[in-house]
C-alpha cells in the first residue's frame, strides 16, 4: 500500500493519503506542498478517520489525520433546496461555477474529484493541464509511484510515494524526456506520453489520477461522471466545514457538510 504524506500550509496540518481497493475516504484538504513520509504507527493514533466509504470505484486516495486534533461536531445532509448557492437537481457544469463563486466569499481553494482514475493516458491529453495534482502508480500501489504537484499551471513538486523529493522524473532519464520542475502544465502530457511508451516505466501508467481540480481553468465536462466532489474551508474561532457534492447521472443528488472543530 502506498503511503503519501502531505503538509497544508493554510491549515497548519499534515495529511496521510493510502490506496485502497476496498474504500474511498476523500480528502479534506487540498494537496500542494509533499513532505516525505515518516513510517509513525498511525493506525494506532489516528485521531479522527473522515469521510464515508464509497464502493464499487476505482483506487482513490483514503486520509488519515494526524494532530492537531479535529473534533466532528455535527454533519449536515441536504437532499433539497438550496445551500452555499448550490441547488440540489442542477447539472455538474453549474456546480463548478457556483464552487468557483466561492473562491471570493469563502476562501475555497481547491476541488477534489472522487473516482477521476484511468488506466492510461488515452483521453487526458486535453484533460491533464485542467487539474493541479496528479499521481502516476502502477497496481497495487508501490513506493517507486509518482505525485505531481501544480502550483500557478507550473509543476511545483515532484515525489515518490517513499516520500523522495526530486527535481524531475524519471531520474535518471537518459534519453527520455523527464519532467522537470518549472515545466508548464501543457508540457505534462506531450513528456509523460513519451515516457509510458518505454517498457522501464510503463507501468507506473496503470494506475492515473486527476485528483485536483483547478479552479482558475475551465470546467472539464468528464468531471459529471465522478460519484462525488469535494472540498473544505476555514471558519472563524477554529472550525472548519467539510463539504461533499454527491452526483448522480450528472446532478447533484445530496450535500453533505461535516462540521469540525480543530485544537
Amino acid at each position: 500500500m502506498a503511503k503519501i504524506k502531505i503538509k497544508y500550509d493554510n491549515l497548519s496540518r499534515n495529511q496521510y493519503f493510502f490506496r485502497s481497493d476496498r474504500c474511498l475516504n476523500p480528502v479534506i484538504d487540498n494537496p500542494y506542498i509533499m513532505k516525505q513520509y515518516h513510517p509513525l504507527p498511525l493506525v494506532f493514533s489516528l485521531t479522527i478517520f473522515l469521510g464515508a466509504c464509497i464502493n464499487d470505484q476505482p483506487d482513490e486516495p483514503i486520509t488519515i489525520v494526524e494532530p492537531p486534533l479535529t473534533q466532528l461536531i455535527s454533519t449536515d445532509t441536504i437532499s433539497s433546496g438550496s445551500y452555499l448557492g448550490f441547488t440540489i437537481g442542477e447539472d455538474a457544469e453549474e456546480t463548478y461555477s457556483h464552487v468557483n463563486a466561492l473562491k471570493v466569499s469563502l476562501g475555497v481553494t481547491y476541488l477534489n474529484i472522487v473516482g477521476n482514475v484511468f488506466d492510461g493516458l488515452t483521453g487526458l491529453e486535453e484533460r491533464m493541464h485542467l487539474y493541479q495534482t496528479i499521481f502516476l502508480d502502477r497496481k497495487p500501489g508501490s513506493d517507486s509511484g509518482v505525485q505531481l504537484t501544480l502550483t500557478d499551471g507550473r509543476v511545483s513538486s515532484i515525489f515518490l510515494n517513499s516520500g523522495k523529493e526530486l527535481t524531475q522524473w524519471p531520474e535518471k532519464p537518459h534519453l527520455l524526456p523527464a519532467v522537470r520542475l518549472g515545466d508548464g502544465a501543457t508540457a505534462l502530457y506531450p513528456k509523460l506520453e513519451k515516457i509510458s511508451a518505454d517498457k522501464a516505466y510503463r507501468n507506473r501508467f496503470e494506475y492515473v489520477s486527476l485528483l485536483t481540480k483547478d479552479l482558475s481553468k475551465p470546467y472539464d465536462p468528464p468531471m459529471a461522471d465522478a460519484p462525488q466532489w469535494y472540498f473544505a474551508y476555514t471558519l472563524e474561532d477554529n472550525r472548519m466545514d467539510e463539504v461533499k457534492l454527491n452526483f448522480e447521472e450528472g446532478r447533484l443528488k445530496e450535500i453533505l457538510v461535516n462540521h469540525y472543530r480543530r485544537y
